[in-house]
Parts: C-alpha cells; sequence; structure tokens
C-alpha cells in the first residue's frame, strides 16, 4: 500500500447487512432468517459495490459481532483472487484494510474496518480501527448499554474517526417499546443534541443523510452541523447494493499507504472543505420505513443473539 487515489467515493456505514454469526435463541434465529435469510460474504460484497472506472472505499463495521475479520479470512481473499481480483492487503495481523482491482490498478475498491458502538447514549461510528482494538464486557449489550466515555477511553491509543450516523433520531412509541422490551444498549437510536454539543470538539463529522434517516431528521442535522461547524458526510447505512453505490461522499484525495494515513487524508479533507455530498436516487417513504424497521429488529435479533455472553 504506497500510493494516493483522488475523488474516492466513500461509503462511511456500508451495511449490506452482513451476517451476523449464527443466532443461538429461536428468536433472534427467528427475525434473521425473517429479514435478511442470506448471509453476504465477502464475494457478495465486493462484486456487489466494485464500480468500474471509479474509485471508493466502504466502511464495514462490526457490533454485536465481528463482521469484517469474518468476511475477509484468508479463504474469502483466495477466492476473490481466483475470480480475477487482484489484492492490496494490511500485512498487519489485526487488518483493517483490503484493496481489490480487476484492471490493473486503474479502479479500486478498499473495504475498512470499523465498529458501530451501541452506546447508552446512542450509536457512533469508530471508523479506520484494527480488528482487535474494541473488547465488550458480559452484559454491555443488554440495556442500560455502556456509557459512550467508557467506550471511547478504551481507544484513547488509537487515531481513528468518529461519525455521528444517523443523530436526533425519530423514534415511533412502537419501535421504543421494541428496543426496551428487548433491552437493546441505547436509550436512543442516535445521540440527542445535547450529547452532540457535549462532545462535538471530539467529532469529525455527522452523518447528514442515510436511509436510515427521515426528510425532518435530516433537516435538524443539517442545522446543526452549521451550529456546531461540523463537516457532513452521507452514508448508504442500508442492505440494498444498488443505493450503497449511489449513497457516498467524494473525497478529494486519500492516502492509501497505511489505514493510518487514510484516516489522516479523510480527517485533512472533512476540514478543509474539499468533498462532495451525493445521495443517489430518492426512495419512496414506505421503502425508508421498510429499512428503519428492519435495522430495529436485526439490532433486536442481535441483541437477544449475544445475551449476557461475552462478545469478540
Amino acid at each position: 500500500m504506497s500510493f494516493k487515489l483522488r475523488n474516492v467515493k466513500v461509503n462511511f456505514q456500508s451495511t449490506l447487512w452482513v451476517s451476523e454469526k449464527s443466532p443461538e435463541s429461536k428468536l433472534s434465529s427467528f427475525l434473521t432468517s425473517l429479514l435478511e435469510p442470506f448471509p453476504k460474504e465477502l464475494g457478495y460484497v465486493v462484486n456487489s459495490l466494485y464500480r468500474e472506472n471509479s474509485n471508493s472505499l466502504e466502511f464495514i463495521c462490526d457490533y454485536y459481532q465481528p463482521k469484517f475479520e469474518r468476511i475477509t479470512d484468508d479463504k474469502s481473499l483466495l477466492q476473490l483472487e481466483k475470480e480475477g481480483y487482484e489484492l492490496d492487503v494490511d500485512p498487519t495481523k489485526n487488518r483493517a484494510l483490503v484493496g481489490f482491482t480487476k484492471d490493473k490498478g486503474k479502479t479500486w475498491l478498499y473495504i475498512a474496518h470499523g465498529y458501530e458502538i451501541f452506546a447508552y447514549e446512542g450509536h457512533m461510528l469508530a471508523l479506520g480501527l484494527p480488528t482487535n482494538a474494541l473488547s465488550f464486557k458480559a452484559g454491555e449489550w443488554n440495556y442500560p448499554g455502556p456509557r459512550l466515555d467508557d467506550k471511547l477511553s478504551q481507544l484513547r491509543e488509537y487515531d481513528f474517526l468518529r461519525i455521528v450516523p444517523h443523530p436526533l433520531a425519530e423514534i415511533s412509541i412502537f419501535q421504543r417499546f421494541l428496543l426496551r422490551a428487548f433491552r437493546d444498549p441505547s436509550r436512543y437510536f442516535g445521540l440527542t443534541e445535547s450529547v452532540i454539543r457535549e462532545h462535538a470538539g471530539e467529532f469529525d463529522a455527522l452523518e447528514g443523510y442515510s436511509l436510515s434517516m427521515t426528510p425532518a431528521q435530516i433537516r435538524r442535522v443539517q442545522d446543526l452541523a452549521k451550529k456546531l461547524d461540523l463537516p457532513l458526510v452521507c452514508s448508504s447505512d442500508t442492505g440494498i447494493s444498488d443505493y450503497s453505490k449511489e449513497v457516498y461522499t467524494l473525497i478529494q484525495e486519500i492516502d492509501f499507504s497505511s489505514m493510518e494515513k487514510v484516516n489522516e487524508s479523510i480527517r485533512e479533507q472533512l476540514r478543509s472543505g474539499n468533498i462532495i455530498l451525493h445521495r443517489g436516487y430518492q426512495i419512496s417513504k414506505s421503502q425508508v420505513a421498510k429499512e428503519r424497521m428492519k435495522h430495529l429488529l436485526l439490532n433486536v435479533a442481535g441483541g437477544v443473539m449475544v445475551g449476557s455472553r461475552q462478545n469478540f
């Protein structure tokens, strides 16, 4: 890894519903199989997101289980090589960055590792971290979850990107009932304005648009970002691969010589404003509602699955 790429399409949360490990409880198994019956492996992720003649970076976030580490195992990488991809692999044991090209480097797709932290106060993306950076104690995936400050203190030795996903979330009474009934760790789906203001100096950006956000929510986040002088980014945060390719933040230049350089490049470009937000095509309100409910129910399935067991 020793080169810079220009005009990189960055998706800060490319969910694609990469599957958790097989659920162990009947309820979580039922919910997962009902909502996402087909596990998404590395081949699906790469073949779905690879854009010819266009460089891109997709962050795959762990939360309940180590998804990124599982799909980028040696067997999966070898299979992609057999399909004609050349690989650029982080040589470290706990790799966080893997690149793929089919045209001798004219086009690159990189996937990078991150965490979506489900803290008591809400969710936060910790991006560009090695796969062993964060650990979870038994019971932390039950309500009330760990404090955000406590999880961030575990990461104090690392340089990483801090993005607030779906902030100022609007949750219906029924959705809140689901979160509480299954003891989801977070009090709210996204961080509230008071928490964002308290930690504003620590965040690199707010998510200003994703499929899991409502129009009213998007407007409120835009207003808050202006007041706090925080950049906005776009993320797909969806299982729809076509939509993931259409929602991104175009960043002028990124140094892919290491994960640390990627983080530094993105932070610098965000601060200097050398970005363009691309929201893709519009979708129906019913599709938005479906994706938001899918988020909540799959979070529930994951929460029931891990219960009080020790996590990764």
